[in-house]
């Protein structure tokens, strides 16, 4: 995964993705709010099964449709949405969405899952206002 300054992260604890959020695992602590959103509901539901392994998350319902991913983020406000450009068969709605999580809730960290690490995507995604990116190709 990259972030904006160029250095790779990761959800993993210790890495400036996870840091970032000031969370620790414990029992007087929240967990992390994720919400997972792929190109498909079986890859949204793969993404939430792997996350959900991890107790530091709270994983919220995976989702598909632009509408129902900004009404979630409205009412439960997750602190990590992990999104994929490619929503409702639009190659570019995922991008749409991100500017108006980004522009909803500042304080939220997305992170775009792209096909590839080409510059062109990349750089649509931190213009979308994602914290990170991770391509497919990268894993």
């Amino acid at each position: 995964m990259k972030e904006r300054n160029g250095q790779s992260a990761s959800l993993e604890v210790g890495t400036p993705a996870v840091t970032d959020l000031s969370i620790e695992s414990s029992e007087d602590k929240a967990l992390i709010r994720v919400l997972a959103a792929d190109s498909t509901r079986m890859n949204s539901q793969l993404l939430a099964d792997v996350l959900a392994r991890d107790k530091r998350f709270q994983v919220l319902e995976t989702q598909l449709s632009a509408a129902t991913i900004l009404a979630v983020a409205a009412s439960e406000k997750p602190h990590v949405v992990v999104l994929s450009p490619l929503l409702e068969n639009d190659p570019v709605l995922g991008f749409q969405v991100a500017r108006q999580l980004h522009a909803a809730h500042p304080a939220t960290r997305i992170v775009m899952l792209l096909d590839r690490s080409e510059r062109r995507s990349a750089v649509e995604a931190f213009r979308a206002g994602a914290a990170a990116f991770s391509a497919a190709a990268d894993l």
